[in-house]
């Protein structure tokens, strides 16, 4: 395929930022914070240190046969809106129905839900004024923020995965194996780059869908799934860094897993992704692997980022020497799964000046010592005491913006920490 800036209409690339986190206007606008996923937030932007907790519940999806409690994604907030889709799928169901939502914590009902029946395949992103969700019918959908109405439709060719936006564009990878670019002012797909060969695409269906790119500057980072015979079969996972400007695949690194892919994040020149277990740390130029950290516990979460530290969950929450993999402590985990495929916390953590947040509380970014909340050690919690939802009550991570930390449950419920 051509380069992703030949787009129609005058498209160019743009860098991706210079930040990821907002500040009180922008608020917390896509996964992992911005388009390189360090979950990396204004230091000034954190709940006090007992904050209450303010709970919506969202509509279940129900079939034929019974009800489901849909899990909420991971929350984007933008101008004071929190914003969740449901759809997903999860161990219940996976091709559930879903929807958009709008939430305000001062509100008992959602300000307005969108349904979106073929389900969504990942967490909304806020761009301008409007809020951006990938479908399983293979469509990027935007909806006006303020009304829910819906702006513009792309039609992708293939399943995506979560958008993020970076500059004036928004980036989707799909199970196709391919990465979109989309203008969002013309609502048109500008270009699409393969990021795998024709004879390694699987039929429709067969490929996982992708986590979210990361993008910095003029480059990509996107994850892209191998063969398997099933879902827990042991199957390779590639890296592939992807020139922007020109539509070049920069270098590709390979290794084997039996986890779902989970986005990458980037900072000071290397990449940090979750594979195998294990988090590996690449070098962003050319892809060589500078440290590899096995936590013991499969499906690691996304990596935040923060000054020199690398924090990661896996059942216990590990914070890591950026620079040599070293770990400088971890808080550890005492609620443990009943079922041995899942554990009571994936999370992927979000730091915010000297705290680290993870599942629903906080911990101090220096030593790792709890500050506040729930991180699955107490036997009288409020939300991991049920554990018939799933071990893993929180498990998209949250999102820290305007002094309110936003974490959604399993069992289809919004929490604010304000």
């Amino acid at each position: 395929m051509g380069s992703l800036a030949g787009c129609t209409g005058g498209c160019s690339p743009t860098d991706g930022g210079d930040t990821d986190g907002g500040d009180a206007a922008t608020g917390w606008r896509q996964v992992g914070g911005g388009p390189r996923h360090t979950s990396r937030a204004a230091p000034e932007e954190r709940p006090p240190s007992d904050p209450s907790a303010t709970t919506l519940s969202l509509e279940p999806v129900t079939d034929s046969e019974q009800v489901h409690y849909s899990p909420a994604s991971a929350p984007a907030v933008a101008d004071g809106r929190t914003f969740v889709a449901t759809g997903v799928g999860s161990e219940w169901d996976d091709d559930p129905p879903g929807g958009v939502y709008a939430l305000d914590p001062g509100r008992s009902e959602p300000v307005w839900s969108v349904a979106v029946p073929s389900g969504v395949t990942g967490p909304p992103a806020a761009v301008g004024d409007a809020v951006v969700v990938g479908a399983r019918d293979e469509s990027l959908t935007a909806y006006d923020a303020e009304t829910g109405e819906q702006r513009w439709r792309v039609a992708l060719g293939g399943t995506p995965g979560s958008p993020v936006v970076a500059g004036d564009r928004v980036y989707v990878g799909t199970d196709a194996g391919r990465l979109a670019a989309v203008d969002p002012d013309r609502a048109e797909r500008c270009a699409s780059r393969s990021l795998v060969s024709a004879t390694a695409r699987l039929t429709k269906g067969g490929r996982p869908i992708p986590a979210a790119p990361a993008v910095d500057g003029e480059t990509a980072y996107l994850l892209v799934d191998g063969r398997a015979e099933n879902a827990h079969d042991e199957r390779t996972a590639e890296l592939v860094a992807l020139d922007l400007a020109s539509g070049a695949e920069q270098w590709r690194y390979t290794a084997s897993t039996t986890d779902p892919l989970a986005a990458p994040s980037v900072g000071d020149g290397t990449v940090y992704v979750s594979l195998g277990g294990a988090v590996h740390a690449l070098d962003a130029s050319d892809g060589t692997r500078e440290w590899r950290f096995a936590t013991g516990f499969d499906r690691p979460s996304r990596p935040a980022v923060d000054d020199g530290t690398v924090y990661v969950s896996a059942k216990n929450v590990y914070a890591l020497d950026a620079a040599t993999g070293a770990e400088r402590w971890r808080y550890v985990n005492t609620q443990v799964g009943r079922h041995t495929d899942r554990v009571p916390r994936q999370d992927a953590p979000v730091v915010a000046g000297d705290r680290v947040y993870a599942g629903l509380g906080a911990l101090d970014a220096e030593t790792g010592e709890r500050v506040w909340g729930e991180l699955g050690n107490r036997s009288d919690s409020r939300y991991f005491r049920d554990l018939n939802v799933g071990e893993n009550v929180a498990p998209a991570g949250p999102a820290v913006a305007g002094e309110t930390m936003v974490a959604t449950l399993r069992s289809g419920q919004v929490v604010w920490f304000e």
